[in-house]
């Protein structure tokens, strides 16, 4: 065929359209798709060099060149290890790939714009890893690759990992590493950003593992808002607890103190019992439950009703003292050996109680209907046994006897308050010991003001991971997948 001068033009211009197209393959422009995207390895592929893939020319050739060497370079100077116990190992692969978009279906970036940038540009990275074979495989720990994929205007960058390196290029670094290209990503400064990261996976690569102290501080560093959450709650639950124990314990005063009132109504229709040891405040065993009498118990040949308790709250027989104030045999013999008390004086009322002074009274202190049968018992008492002289005697002695025993429960109130005042500082105080001792004092202890507004209220005071297995390389890498990785936006 013969060429005339006008065609020339024409078919060198379609001869450059023709080379053209096999040298650049341009994004779509609804954005790459990884099932699309070039290999490196593959004949004819437009990357434009062997470790670093860049179809829609965001770099220029001469930043390529240099990124690609630097990236050679790394793969000779670091090897892998599994553990500290290996000699040698494969080498570190690592690849690059840009893209100027990717492709994301409209409906899933219309409602989630955000996360599905950040969870497409990872799966495409990833897939790509693992497509390329980037890393060397091993038998205990992964395989060794490293892929930096930047997507230019999602504005989207992951660093994806094989399992063998993540021991040092933790996720802890990588958020660091990605920190620090930011403003030059926001600036385009497209080629110092990645020639950064090579860098600085270099350097870490160098270091190795992580230290303890580096370590203890990503943990922190990650679980950060659990461990605040898990603080929250910690605090939460010690104060419901807290509350919930101090309503316990109030409500054990509020009992004690009840029973107080309760003994101060009876004595008033002289029913008085005493039912628990003033020392411990532990209830005796109701009478039903004891077993026969031993030595040194109460028994009614002593002045005592059927009904009297006569063991303790600690299944011994009760301590008797001459004034008749009752006690837990060993809440006694405790007290007297701590040096609290004085063996010959009852801690109550302090009367002498070893028979040695002439003001002690017997046993038990009898009550009016048991004066009234020991008159009229004794013949020699008088020889008129129902005169009104005699009436008259029996009356006196039994209100003597009835104030008497007022007075010596008077003591043991004012005892049995200085011991929950002890044993209940936060609740009971010494005025208000002072006011519920006080023989004037009518109203119900437990009512008392004070001691109701310290009652608590229930209100306060106060990265995938796992290989995704199974790619081969169709190109010149080494067969690796990724493990995992991190990713940021600019």
């Amino acid at each position: 065929m013969k060429m005339t001068k006008s065609s020339l033009p024409s078919l060198l211009l379609v001869a450059f359209s023709k080379i053209s197209s096999n040298a650049v393959v341009h994004a779509p422009s609804s954005g790459w798709m990884r099932e699309s995207y070039p290999n490196p390895f593959e004949k004819g592929s437009s990357c434009g060099s062997s470790h670093l893939c860049d179809p829609d020319q965001i770099l220029r050739p001469s930043d390529v060149t240099m990124l690609n060497e630097k990236l050679l370079s790394l793969e000779q100077r670091h090897f892998i290890r599994c553990n500290d116990n290996e000699r040698g190992g494969p080498s570190v692969e690592m690849a690059v790939a840009l893209v100027e978009k990717i492709s994301i279906p409209p409906h899933i970036l219309k409602k989630h714009k955000e996360s599905a940038i950040d969870k497409e540009t990872e799966k495409f990275a990833r897939e790509l890893h693992d497509d390329w074979g980037v890393g060397i495989p091993t038998e205990k720990c992964g395989s060794t690759g490293i892929l930096l994929f930047i997507s230019i205007q999602d504005r989207s960058i992951f660093i994806s990992t094989g399992g063998a390196v993540q021991r040092i290029l933790t996720d802890r670094r990588l958020d660091e590493i990605i920190e620090s290209i930011k403003p030059m990503m926001r600036s385009l400064n497209y080629a110092t950003a990645v020639r950064e990261v090579i860098s600085e996976i270099d350097v870490l690569l160098k270091k190795g593992p992580p230290s303890a102290f580096e370590k203890a501080l990503g943990f922190m560093e990650e679980y950060f808002i659990f461990m605040f959450i898990a603080f929250i709650g910690l605090i939460v639950w010690y104060d419901s607890y807290k509350t919930s124990k101090e309503r316990r314990v109030y409500a054990e005063v509020e009992s004690q103190l009840s029973q107080i009132d309760q003994e101060r109504a009876m004595l008033l229709q002289d029913q008085y019992r005493c039912i628990s040891c003033p020392i411990c405040l532990e209830p005796f065993a109701p009478p039903q439950q004891e077993t026969n009498n031993t030595s040194g118990s109460i028994s009614e040949d002593n002045g005592a009703s059927a009904d009297q308790p006569t063991i303790g709250s600690d299944g011994l027989p009760l301590k008797l003292l001459r004034c008749g104030h009752v006690f837990d045999d060993s809440c006694w013999k405790e007290w007297v050996a701590s040096g609290q008390g004085d063996v010959r004086k009852c801690p109550i009322c302090r009367e002498d109680v070893t028979g040695s002074s002439p003001s002690t009274t017997s046993t038990i202190l009898p009550s009016s209907e048991s004066i009234a049968a020991s008159d009229a018992a004794d013949p020699t008492s008088s020889s008129v046994p129902n005169s009104p002289l005699i009436r008259r005697s029996a009356q006196s002695r039994s209100s003597a006897l009835q104030e008497r025993r007022r007075g010596l429960n008077a003591l043991e109130t004012q005892f049995r308050l200085m011991r929950l005042m002890n044993r209940y500082p936060r609740y009971i105080n010494q005025s208000q010991v002072r006011r519920w001792s006080n023989p004037e004092y009518d109203g119900r202890i437990v009512q008392d003001r004070e001691f109701v507004r310290s009652k608590p209220t229930t209100q306060s005071t106060s990265s995938s991971s796992g290989s995704r297995g199974g790619h081969r390389s169709s190109g010149g890498f080494g067969g690796g997948s990724s493990s995992g990785g991190r990713g940021g936006r600019w």
